[in-house]
C-alpha cells in the first residue's frame, strides 16, 4: 500500500504496467497469437544481438 499523499500514475499498478491487446481473433486462437508474437520477438532479439556482436568484433 502506498503512503498517504503519494502521487500514483495511471500506468503503474503495484509496480507493473498494464498491457492490453485488441484483436478480432477468436478466444481459442488468442494463445496462438501470443505464442507467435513471442517467437517473433525472440527472432528480433537474436538479430539485434548478432548485429551488436559483429559490430563489436569489427572494432577490435
Amino acid at each position: 500500500m502506498p503512503r498517504q499523499g503519494t502521487q500514483l500514475r495511471f500506468d503503474d499498478v503495484e509496480g507493473y504496467r498494464p498491457v492490453a491487446l485488441a484483436t478480432n481473433t477468436r478466444v481459442g486462437r488468442l494463445t496462438d497469437l501470443e505464442t507467435h508474437r513471442r517467437l517473433q520477438k525472440r527472432g528480433y532479439d537474436r538479430i539485434r544481438c548478432a548485429k551488436a556482436f559483429s559490430r563489436a568484433s569489427l572494432r577490435r
